[in-house]
C-alpha cells in the first residue's frame, strides 16, 4: 500500500517532454486558515492561528504580514479608503467638478481627523497625507481662481482646517498651513476670517503661558502675511500688533518661536515704523520681569528695531534715549555675565551702525561713563569687548568723545 502510494507520488513530479503541465491559478486555492474576528470597542483585531503561511503569500506586504502574525490591529476609520477615493481629485480641468469633489472628500476627511485625540501618529498619518496633498495641488492650480471655487470652499472650509492646527504634530502641520497659505493667498473673501482664526489660537497661546510646537510654524505664515499687507496699515492690523503679538513675548518658552516673532514685529514696523514707540515700550517694561535667557533674546530684537530707527519715526529721539539707557544698564548693574556681553556685541558689525552715526550726540553720553568703567573689569573678555565699544565712538565722534573722557 505505502509503495503504491509512494509510486503514485514519483509518477506526479516526473515531468517529461509529452507530459501535460497544469497550471494553477492562485485565485482557486484556498488556503486552510481560519479567521476570528473579535469586536471590542471601537477596533476589530483580526487573530489569525496559523500553522503557516500559504505559499501565495506576498512577502513585500508589511501590513499582510503583521495582520497574518496576529501582529496588527485595525481601526474601524473610514480615512483607510481615502487614497483610493482620491482618484476623482486628479482631473484638474472641470475645476467646479473638483471643488464639490474636495468638499465631499475634505468632510469626511475632517470627521475623522478631529475626532482623534492624538492624531500625531506616522502611520495614520501616511493614510491622511494623500488627500492633502492632492486638495494642496489643485489650491496651486490656476483652476481655483474660478468662481466656482470661491462658492465652493467657504468657511466651514477654512474653520475645519484651522482646529486641526493645535492637534497636528510635526508630519502635518507644514502641509495644513501650505494649504491655509494658498487658500488666504487666492480666495480674498475668506482671509479676514483666517487672520481671525489665528488670533484666537494665539489668545490661547498667551492664556496659556505656554507654546505647543505649532506656534512657530504659524507665526511664520504670519509674518508672510503681514509681508503683503497694504500701507498705511488698518485699524484692526495695529491692534493684532499691540494685543498679540507683543504679549507673546511674555509667554515661558519664548526662545522656541522667538526668530518667527521678530520677523512679524520688523515687517510690522517696516509697514508703520510709528510701531516702534509700543514695541520697545512693551519690551522696556518686560525687560525687569524676565530672567537672563530671555532678555538676551529681547536683547536682539531690540537690536533689530534700532536698526529701523529713522528720523522719519515722530519723536524719534525718545526711542533712541529709551532703548540706549536700557544698555548702559546693562553696563553698569547688570548681574548676568551672559546678558552683559550680549550688550557689548550690540555694537558688533551687525549693529544699528546707520543709528549710531546719525544719532551719537544723544548715545555717546548716555553710554560713555558706563563702558569705560567696564574697562576695569577683572574679566579679561569684558574688558576687551569694553575697549573695542570705546573705539567704535571715538571713530564716529572723536571730538565729542574727547570731551567727556576729560569729564570727571
Amino acid at each position: 500500500m505505502r509503495s503504491g502510494k509512494t509510486k503514485r507520488n514519483n509518477e506526479a513530479h516526473d515531468v517529461g517532454p509529452a507530459s501535460k503541465v497544469i497550471k494553477l491559478e492562485t485565485k482557486d486555492l484556498k488556503p486552510v486558515i481560519k479567521i476570528e474576528p473579535i469586536i471590542k470597542g471601537d477596533t476589530i483585531k483580526k487573530e489569525l492561528p496559523l500553522q503557516g503561511k500559504p505559499y501565495f503569500h506576498n512577502s513585500n506586504n508589511s501590513k499582510l504580514d503583521e495582520c497574518l502574525e496576529g501582529k496588527n490591529t485595525i481601526k474601524k476609520d473610514t480615512s483607510f479608503n481615502y487614497s483610493n477615493n482620491c482618484h476623482m481629485l486628479n482631473n484638474y480641468s472641470e475645476p467646479d467638478k473638483t471643488i464639490q469633489d474636495i468638499k465631499a472628500i475634505s468632510s469626511r476627511l475632517f470627521k475623522s481627523y478631529m475626532e482623534k485625540e492624538n492624531f500625531c501618529e506616522e502611520k495614520d498619518w501616511l493614510v491622511m497625507e494623500v488627500p492633502f496633498q492632492k486638495i494642496l495641488k489643485f489650491l496651486e492650480t490656476d483652476g481655483f481662481k474660478s468662481k466656482g471655487a470661491e462658492k465652493g470652499l467657504g468657511k466651514d472650509f477654512v474653520l475645519k482646517l484651522t482646529e486641526m492646527i493645535p492637534k497636528a504634530g510635526a508630519l502635518e502641520i507644514p502641509l495644513v498651513l501650505k494649504i491655509l497659505r494658498q487658500t488666504y493667498t487666492k480666495l480674498v473673501h475668506l482671509r479676514k476670517i483666517i487672520r481671525e482664526e489665528f488670533i484666537v489660537l494665539l489668545k490661547g497661546v498667551i492664556k496659556v503661558g505656554e507654546a505647543p510646537g505649532w506656534v512657530s510654524n504659524l507665526l511664520g505664515l504670519v509674518a508672510s502675511i503681514i509681508k503683503g499687507l497694504e500701507v498705511p496699515l488698518k485699524i484692526e492690523h495695529v491692534l493684532f500688533f499691540q494685543g498679540i503679538l507683543l504679549p507673546l513675548h511674555k509667554v515661558h518658552n519664548l526662545s522656541t518661536f522667538h526668530a518667527q516673532l521678530i520677523s512679524c514685529t520688523t515687517f510690522f514696523i517696516k509697514k508703520d515704523p510709528e510701531l516702534c514707540h509700543s514695541a520697545v515700550g512693551f519690551l522696556r517694561e518686560l525687560w525687569s520681569n524676565v530672567e537672563a535667557d530671555t532678555q538676551m533674546i529681547l536683547l536682539d530684537e531690540i537690536r533689530d528695531i534700532a536698526c529701523l530707527l529713522n528720523d522719519e519715526v515722530s519723536n524719534c529721539r525718545s526711542i533712541v534715549t529709551s532703548i540706549f539707557v536700557l544698555i548702559a544698564d546693562c553696563f553698569s548693574t547688570c548681574d548676568s555675565q551672559k546678558v552683559l556681553e550680549k550688550s557689548l556685541y550690540f555694537w558688533s558689525k551687525t549693529g544699528p551702525e546707520k543709528l549710531l552715526r546719525e544719532k551719537i550726540h544723544i548715545i555717546m553720553p548716555i553710554v560713555f561713563q558706563s563702558v569705560r568703567g567696564l574697562t576695569k573689569s577683572s574679566d579679561s573678555l569684558i574688558v576687551g569687548l569694553a575697549y573695542n565699544v570705546l573705539k567704535i565712538l571715538m571713530d564716529t565722534d572723536p571730538q565729542l568723545f574727547k570731551q567727556l573722557r576729560i569729564r570727571k
